[in-house]
């Protein structure tokens, strides 16, 4: 072989390589949107999707709440609270409905997206503001907030249960199925099992002991089977009749944290929680530079280390899992930048880079099921929208 042809192999395999790697691009850039954020500059707009309905609710520093139509990209004003004498403490997507929780006045707003403009107000019993740990199961008309339900009873949310005995430890909230959800503290290293809608408590366990600290990090439920997180790094398959362990993995040795969607999220005056995972599926854990997947399969579960085999170098701070494909995109901090990744966590591959986004965005991405796009907020406050090649992903 010569060394022109050898040359001109090299080249075509390049050029190969180019190709392939093109067409494997998940996500194209639709357009920056049109949409004006009142505190822009403030690095605090924050996105996430209804469940199957074009919807984007978006909230901005300062109480300002609005939804954007991704059909017709009109945006709506809900709520501002620098404008009003009523003050949203949070909001969130119950189905495909908006709630605005109105603690200190004592109400929640529910917001057909398809009629913005004609809200139904709910009496509350609200008693903390704002909401830390909560989470609306839609199809039960219950709320939860911090370990205490309320149920809906003649037209208003009434509170069920003892007072909040974790707060302000509480770390976690996850509800189990509609008969009972558990609750986790930080210091005082517990788990407690609580009954639905009564909030009876029906168990609780100590996980610490004097020669093991187990300061309780995060919860998640996965495949029915309860995840405990915990600082150390440790991350353990708790029993959900009588609390031992029955499974253990240390895949790092700083707390961490659980990671599937911008649907177990939502938007906080203050801050963003992410509780309240329960899932059939793979989810992401991350702590301090590492990061990864947990799943369950015949043989058990299954710890992936992601950070080394994608070769990316920072701190996870934000999942989102595209819903029927084996793509994720992550947000990893990196000094004073935050990059989005699009992965391919079955074969452990980098597809794309993104957008930068906003350093200490607490929900700086959602992706919207109806439409199959990516709302993501870029480092200036603009709003950009992909466009997920379906083909390419399935």
């Amino acid at each position: 072989m010569t060394t022109r042809t050898v040359i001109l192999v090299l080249l075509v395999a390049l050029l190969t390589v180019g190709t392939a790697t093109a067409e494997q691009t998940p996500f194209k850039k639709v357009k920056a949107l049109d949409f004006e954020l009142t505190y822009k500059g403030n690095d605090s707009a924050a996105v996430s999707a209804a469940a199957s309905l074009p919807y984007v609710l978006i909230r901005e520093g300062g109480g300002v709440y609005s939804l954007l139509d991704l059909e017709n990209l009109e945006p709506h004003l809900l709520a501002d609270n620098a404008a009003s004498e009523k003050h949203v403490s949070a909001a969130d997507w119950v189905g495909n409905h908006v709630s605005l929780f109105f603690t200190y006045e004592g109400f929640v707003e529910r917001i057909n997206p398809e009629s913005p403009s004609q809200p139904k107000d709910i009496p509350a019993e609200i008693q903390s503001a704002p909401l830390r740990h909560f989470t609306w199961l839609s199809d039960q008309e219950i709320l939860i907030d911090g370990v205490r339900p309320y149920v809906m009873r003649e037209g208003a949310l009434t509170h069920m249960g003892e007072q909040n005995i974790h707060i302000p430890t509480q770390s976690g909230l996850v509800v189990v199925d509609e008969h009972r959800y558990v609750t986790s503290g930080y210091e005082d290293e517990s788990l407690r099992l609580y009954s639905l809608p009564e909030g009876d408590l029906l168990n609780e366990w100590e996980l610490g002991g004097w020669f093991s600290s187990r300061k309780i990090t995060t919860i998640a439920v996965v495949n029915d089977r309860l995840l405990v997180a915990s600082a150390g790094g440790r991350i353990e398959e708790r029993s959900l009749e009588d609390g031992e362990a029955l499974w253990s993995a240390r895949p790092c040795r700083a707390g961490p944290s659980f990671f599937h969607s911008s649907q177990q999220q939502s938007h906080n005056s203050d801050f963003w929680r992410t509780d309240s995972i329960n899932v059939n599926d793979k989810i992401f854990y991350g702590c301090g530079d590492r990061f990864g997947t947990i799943h369950r399969n015949d043989e058990g579960w299954q710890v992936e280390p992601l950070h080394r085999a994608l070769n990316i170098e920072g701190k996870l701070t934000n999942v989102e899992m595209v819903p029927d494909t084996d793509l994720a995109v992550l947000v990893i901090a990196q000094d004073e930048v935050r990059a989005v990744y699009v992965v391919d966590h079955q074969k452990q591959a980098v597809l794309q880079q993104l957008e930068n986004t906003q350093d200490y965005n607490p929900g700086p991405l959602t992706y919207v099921a109806a439409t199959h796009q990516l709302v993501l907020v870029g480092e200036s406050d603009e709003l950009y929208l992909y466009d997920l090649n379906v083909a390419e992903a399935e």
